[in-house]
């Protein structure tokens, strides 16, 4: 049962019992009422952002599969390097590795390569427009993602400070913040 419904229910027990008169019941009940509409209000705003949060990171990955798509230079999806009789079979390459390249290098051609590009862009996007709180949140996310953690403390304190952190981006905040502090990378 929560806050809300046990106290509107003494305050019914109480009218019953003669404790309390009308007005003051109808006053009671009134400022309850506006208490459970504040609380249902809040968890709209909150559903709403979360659901502007995923509709962002949708359009992200669009934009980075768009952007992928456009590079005339990268061969076609799925398409194997050519093979010599010399030459050993090689494992599929990581998305945005180039073909042919050895599995440990993969890793690091893969690193930051298009998330990067993506912070900076959202980067230079927040500088003409500041006050767009979940613009700072993601950039906070991103940097964190990439291991910058002093930039994703100084994105985190700016959404902050324009009202867009939830308790979720709050552990966030503080795993850059522990990743600063102790000079190794965040969980």
């Amino acid at each position: 049962m929560s806050k809300i419904s046990k106290a509107l229910r003494e305050l019914l027990l109480a009218r019953a019992a003669g404790m309390i008169d009308p007005e003051e019941f109808e006053r009671r009940q009134a400022a309850l009422h506006a208490e459970l509409l504040a609380d249902n209000a809040a968890a709209s705003r909150r559903r709403w952002w979360l659901l502007g949060a995923a509709a962002g990171v949708i359009a992200l990955a669009i934009g980075v599969y768009a952007w992928q798509a456009s590079d005339p230079a990268a061969p076609p999806v799925g398409t194997p390097p050519p093979m010599s009789p010399s030459m050993p079979a090689m494992p599929p390459a990581m998305p945005g590795a180039p073909m042919g390249t050895p599995p440990g290098q993969q890793q690091q051609a893969n690193a930051g390569g298009d998330l990067n590009t993506m912070a900076i862009r959202l980067a230079e996007k927040l500088a003409k427009n500041p006050t767009n709180g979940e613009g700072w949140a993601l950039l906070g996310q991103t940097y964190l993602e990439l291991r910058q953690y002093k930039e994703a403390d100084q994105a985190f304190a700016k959404a902050d400070a324009l009202g867009k952190v939830d308790a979720r981006l709050r552990e966030e905040w503080a795993k850059a913040k522990a990743a600063m502090a102790d000079k190794k990378p965040a969980p």
